[in-house]
C-alpha cells in the first residue's frame, strides 16, 4: 500500500491549504546536510559532497501520511487508534556522478534499525541491524557490479515478512531474519517506524516512494476491543476447509467474525462457523466485470456508473493443486 509518493506533488504548493496546514514535501535533513531540492524539478534530491560526508534525509510522518494501516474509504474518525504497520518498502532511482561515496536506507522496526547500503568505491551491498543503544551488526554483504556513472539505477530496501531484501538494478541481497513470531523482536504496535536516506557523493535521487505491507488488523473495525478469530490464538483448518481475510482488513466483515455455521447439502452436518468449505468454491475467477464504480453526483451514496476502463480477464495461474 502506498504510504507516500513524491512524484505526485500540488500543481501549486504555495495555495490553499488542507487541514489548517499548507503543503510541503515530508523529508527533512540538517542544517548542514548536503541535500538539495533541484528548483526545476521539485520531485528530484541531489548532493555533491566528499565521499566521506553523509548527509541523510528524514521521512517526517507528522507532514506525510503516517504508517498506521489505514484505508482512505474508511472512516477517518477512527485513523488515530489504528495500529502501526512496521513492514515497510522504499523505492527511488538513483544516479551517481563518481565513483566514491554510498548511498543506502535505514528502516526501524520495534525500536531495531535495519540499514542497507551501496558502496560505490568497493562495489558492494550490505545489510546491517543495529538495537538501540548497541553497535551495528553487519547481517549480510555482497560484491557487485559497479553501477555505471550518469545512468538511472533503481534502488528498493524493504524490510517485509521477516525477510530484508536489497536491490540495485539487478542486484539482489536477502537476509531472512527466521521465521518464528518475535525473531524480527518483540512485537510493539506502538512504535512508530521511521524511515531515512542517506548518501554521500554525487548523487541525484528520483521517484522516491514509500510503501507499506497488507496488516491484518486484529480487533473489529480495527480500533476496538473485540478480538476476532485467529487473531490471538492459531485456527487450525482441515482437509478442505479455508480461512479468509478481506483486503480492507478493519472493516471487514471476514472469517475472523462470522458466527453462524455454514450450511451444507441436505443430509449432511454443517460446516463450522468461520471457514469457507471446498465444496463453496465453484468455477475459476476469470473477469472483472464490476470495479469500483462512478458516482453520478457527489453526494450519491453509491458507485453505480460502470468503470469500464478497469473491466479486464484475469491470466495466469496455475492448474496445480496446492495442500
Amino acid at each position: 500500500m502506498p504510504v507516500y509518493d513524491n512524484d505526485f506533488q500540488p500543481y501549486d504548493q504555495l495555495s490553499p491549504v488542507y487541514q489548517g496546514k499548507q503543503w510541503k514535501i515530508p523529508f527533512k535533513h540538517s542544517s548542514y546536510s548536503q541535500w538539495e531540492i533541484d528548483e526545476s524539478n521539485p520531485t528530484k534530491f541531489f548532493m555533491d559532497s566528499a565521499a566521506d560526508e553523509v548527509s541523510t534525509l528524514t521521512y517526517d510522518a507528522s507532514i506525510g501520511n503516517d504508517f498506521r494501516a489505514i484505508y482512505s474509504y474508511n472512516n477517518i474518525k477512527g485513523y488515530d487508534n489504528m495500529p502501526y504497520c512496521s513492514d515497510l518498502m522504499v523505492r527511488f532511482y538513483c544516479r551517481t556522478g563518481r565513483a566514491e561515496g554510498h548511498i543506502g536506507v535505514s528502516l526501524s522496526k520495534y525500536g531495531t534499525t535495519y540499514k542497507a547500503e551501496i558502496r560505490f568505491s568497493s562495489g558492494t551491498m550490505h545489510i546491517s541491524k543495529q538495537e538501540r543503544g548497541q553497535k551495528p551488526i553487519e547481517l549480510a554483504g555482497i560484491s557487485i557490479q559497479q553501477p555505471a556513472m550518469n545512468k538511472l539505477t533503481l534502488v528498493r530496501f524493504a524490510n517485509v515478512d521477516h525477510q530484508l531484501i536489497l536491490e540495485l538494478g539487478g542486484e539482489k541481497l536477502i537476509f531472512d531474519l527466521g521465521r518464528n513470531v518475535e525473531d524480527a523482536g518483540e512485537i510493539k504496535a506502538d512504535i512508530q517506524p521511521t524511515v531515512e536516506i542517506f548518501g554521500s557523493g554525487k548523487l541525484t535521487l528520483s521517484h522516491i516512494a514509500i510503501f507499506r505491507d497488507i496488516h491484518y488488523t486484529t480487533a473489529r473495525f480495527g480500533n476496538s476491543n473485540s478480538h476476532g478469530r485467529a487473531t490471538d490464538n492459531p485456527i487450525i483448518l482441515g482437509e478442505d476447509e479455508f480461512f479468509v481475510l478481506g483486503d480492507n482488513s478493519p472493516n471487514s466483515e471476514d472469517g475472523r467474525w462470522w458466527s453462524s455455521e455454514g450450511l451444507a447439502n441436505p443430509g449432511l452436518p454443517s460446516y463450522r462457523a468461520g471457514i469457507v468449505p471446498r465444496d463453496y468454491l465453484v468455477g475459476k475467477a476469470l473477469y472483472v466485470y464490476w470495479p469500483s464504480g462512478f458516482r453520478p453526483f457527489p453526494k450519491f451514496p453509491f458507485g453505480i456508473v460502470p468503470n469500464i476502463g478497469q473491466m479486464h480477464f484475469i491470466y495466469g495461474g496455475s492448474k496445480k493443486e496446492y495442500r
